[in-house]
């Protein structure tokens, strides 16, 4: 496992080191391609072997694998209508924040051509869920057809294991396939790596080492982006290392701390944006407050020795297992099996807890409801904290760089309540400013003035900017 870690991580920190951005958006490309060649084919081999969709939706059907959600409000609950559709929704908003995503965008030549691209990236998102979710629902029903679960059976240890252990079931006879699945899993995995060595590396230079470093030469700058991808790259093999160590599905570890750190960055844009009383001080607190806390409980998830996980649903059946004779000695055997009694709770114990106490109800949170709890977090600290240390003015908000949230959302409001909520702001003035920057000639004073002029409150004689 280790080999192919670091295989995989020194591939990608050199090419990304060598080609920069255009190396990492074409390889993406291919990389993208060959993830969704390995999609298909185990969904359409699993499909053929198990009999058709609608014998794999009857197998998921009869397995429990297409309950309704439950619409139970209770955070703790790991899966609700409202964790799966408004938490996770919430908890996607800090992709629009990463600095993949800006620096893509920024790379785009025109407006339009950034929105078609978010539009192909949301559309592709979902796709990837869906199929994500769906190739689930196949390995499930292959397993409940062959009578045999790899987890139940002990085959494989770790439900991470699950789908390569079914690649190598579904392919045993056809050479070359599970290289088709092993090239689909490194692509994943070097798409992802080279986008965020290429951002840190670029926000290095931008953010760290440019204001510190006055007239600093093209080619000494090239030099340090260069070396900060192998420096990212070591601590994220680091990191790998560690995480390792968690227990629990892979996805749920990587959702859990990206809520961390995502959500309070989503947190911090949001508060910078649609907040006209956000100042520097309330914006940093609360960023690092949201974080902290996301992060313990993320953390106590794994690592409370106290906290009583949520149930599990039943595995499939195991009375066809090959590598265990007793399974099939009677039926009686099986179904205690089927049921998997070792890994989730039927009856309540004497010695362990059955309900959450104390720390342990925080730990229980679902993880979909972390980012919107760290996104929450860092606006309400953050308001705090302004208004504690001195808000903004309404004549030092700089409406361009803001968005009028009130007048999207709510625009039945009476205008001076939303002049109130928008602490003095007037976005009013709004589209002026900005029509001066799309119609900028390039002469700066001449801006500067147009601004102060319709930033002064001069009652309605403002500036005719597109005569100006």
């Amino acid at each position: 496992m280790w080999a192919s870690v670091l295989v995989v991580a020194f591939s990608a920190i050199i090419y990304t080191a060598m080609g920069g951005l255009r190396a990492v958006v074409w390889t993406d490309v291919f990389q993208f391609a060959v993830m969704f060649v390995g999609f298909f084919s185990i969904i359409i081999k699993t499909t053929l072997d198990v009999g058709g969709l609608k014998t794999i939706f009857e197998n998921a059907n009869a397995g429990m694998r297409l309950q309704m959600p439950s619409f139970d409000p209770d955070p703790t609950i790991r899966n609700t209508f409202w964790s799966l559709v408004v938490g996770s929704s919430i908890s996607l908003t800090y992709v629009l924040t990463t600095q993949t995503t800006v620096q893509r965008i920024c790379s785009i030549p025109t407006k339009r051509d950034a929105c078609k691209l978010m539009i192909i990236s949301t559309i592709s998102t979902v796709l990837n869920f869906l199929l994500s979710c769906f190739l689930g629902i196949c390995a499930y029903a292959y397993f409940y057809k062959k009578r045999c679960d790899p987890l139940a059976s002990k085959e494989i240890e770790n439900p991470n294991q699950l789908l390569p252990y079914l690649v190598v079931v579904l392919f045993r006879d056809l050479p070359g396939m599970a290289g088709v699945f092993i090239a689909a899993l490194f692509s994943a995995s070097l798409s992802t790596i080279s986008s965020l060595l290429s951002s840190l590396s670029a926000q290095t230079i931008e953010d760290i080492v440019k204001p510190l470093v006055k007239d600093i030469s093209e080619a000494r700058a090239t030099a340090i982006a260069k070396i900060s991808v192998f420096v990212y790259g070591l601590i994220g093999i680091a990191i790998s290392f560690m995480i390792a160590n968690i227990e629990g599905p892979l996805g749920q570890i990587t959702f859990s701390m990206l809520s961390s750190f995502g959500g309070a960055a989503a947190g911090m844009f949001f508060f910078a944006a649609f907040c006209p009383w956000a100042n520097s001080k309330g914006t940093v607190v609360g960023g690092i407050t949201g974080m902290a806390l996301v992060l313990w409980i993320a953390l106590g998830q794994s690592f409370s020795t106290t906290l009583v996980k949520s149930t599990t649903l039943p595995s499939a059946p195991v009375d066809m297992c090959r590598n265990n004779i007793s399974l099939n000695t009677s039926y009686v055997t099986s179904l205690a099996l089927v049921h998997n009694i070792t890994s989730y709770r039927t009856t309540p114990s004497s010695i362990e807890p059955t309900v959450n106490r104390g720390l342990d109800i925080l730990y229980s949170i679902s993880y979909f409801w972390l980012s919107p709890l760290s996104i929450m977090t860092t606006i309400l600290v953050g308001t705090i904290v302004s208004f504690m240390t001195g808000k903004h003015g309404s004549t030092e908000v700089d409406v361009r760089y803001m968005l009028p949230f009130f007048d999207n959302c709510c625009p039945w409001l009476p205008d001076r309540l939303k002049k109130l909520l928008y602490c003095g702001a007037d976005f009013k003035k709004r589209p002026q400013l900005l029509a001066m920057i799309d119609s900028d000639t390039g002469n700066e004073e001449l801006t500067s003035k147009l601004r102060e002029c319709v930033l002064s409150n001069e009652g309605d004689n403002a500036p005719d900017t597109t005569l100006i």
